[in-house]
């Protein structure tokens, strides 16, 4: 979206780049492993990449994000025959959601992903470790 914006604005090339890649030139910083175009390619060890992509992208953003991708384990193992998500289902999600177009144009209002994780937080932020209930 950031890139877009600026291209519009006539940003373009080495200037481009250089731009995207100031930590400091906007509120929230996503890093080159956490980008889209590179985890969308991810077909091995995908688990394990998506995991070390939120730990960057919340190590750059820790006044907003600390504590809370790092805990997110996607090799983590469930049920009585310890089965986890293969890296064909996590592929297959991840080729799902490319196709869904999450800009502001497309939404029923601006910040609905973020309204949207405010509301599973407080759904589910009574079964986390140590929180209480209202």
């Amino acid at each position: 979206m950031r890139k877009r914006q600026l291209e519009r604005r006539g940003v373009a090339g080495k200037e481009l780049e250089e731009v995207l890649e100031r930590e400091d030139a906007c509120k929230f910083f996503v890093p080159q492993r956490a980008r889209w175009e590179r985890i969308k390619h991810q077909k091995q060890e995908v688990g394990s990449e998506l995991m070390k992509a939120f730990a960057e992208l919340e190590e750059k953003n820790l006044g907003s994000l600390e504590g809370v991708l790092k805990p997110i384990d996607f090799n983590k193992t469930f049920g009585k025959n310890n089965k986890r998500i293969t890296d064909a289902d996590m592929v297959e999600l991840i080729a799902h959601f490319d196709k869904v177009v999450l800009t502001d144009d497309n939404l029923e209002f601006p910040d609905l992903p973020g309204s949207a994780y405010e509301y599973l937080i407080k759904y589910f932020a009574t079964e986390l470790p140590g929180a209480c209930a209202n």
